[in-house]
Parts: C-alpha cells; sequence; structure tokens
C-alpha cells in the first residue's frame, strides 16, 4: 500500500515536473541547444513515467520496474545537466 501510494505521488510529481520543464525550455532565451535537450528530456521523462504506470495497471511488473528505473535515470539526468552547466 505504501509503494502505491508513494508511486502515485511520484508521478504525479513527475507530470508537474516535466511540465514546468518544458515551460521553462519554451522560454529560455537564445539558449537553443540547452533548450531543446531540456524539453526532450522533460518528454522522455513524462513518457517514462508513463509507460511505467501503463505496465502496472497491466499487471506487467517486469515491464514497470523497467520503465520506472528509466524514469528515475531520466529524472537524474535534470540533476546531472545543472551540474555540469557551470563547467
Amino acid at each position: 500500500a505504501l509503494h502505491r501510494r508513494m508511486g502515485w505521488i511520484y508521478a504525479a510529481t513527475v507530470m508537474i515536473s516535466s511540465l514546468a520543464a518544458m515551460h521553462l525550455a519554451v522560454m529560455a532565451p537564445g539558449h537553443l541547444t540547452y533548450a531543446s535537450g531540456l524539453f526532450l528530456n522533460a518528454v522522455a521523462w513524462a513518457g517514462a513515467t508513463a509507460m511505467g504506470l501503463w505496465a502496472q495497471r497491466r499487471k506487467r511488473t517486469d515491464l514497470h520496474r523497467e520503465w520506472m528505473m528509466r524514469s528515475f535515470i531520466l529524472a537524474l539526468a535534470f540533476t546531472a545537466a545543472r551540474v555540469m552547466v557551470p563547467i
């Protein structure tokens, strides 16, 4: 039950955060390369999370695990990009 509740919270925050990242990407002035990467990463992150939810609703736990791991890795890509920008 805890895993399920935390999963829905994670999915909701991914959707909110990915929409915010897409908005930021569109509003980024003059940094087309960074903005396009941010936008596409947000799309991939939301898509991977949606696929994970879809797999779980179909009782495909193996696929759910794989897609949610991809979702988490894509979430970490935002952090890695933020750390690497000053470098």
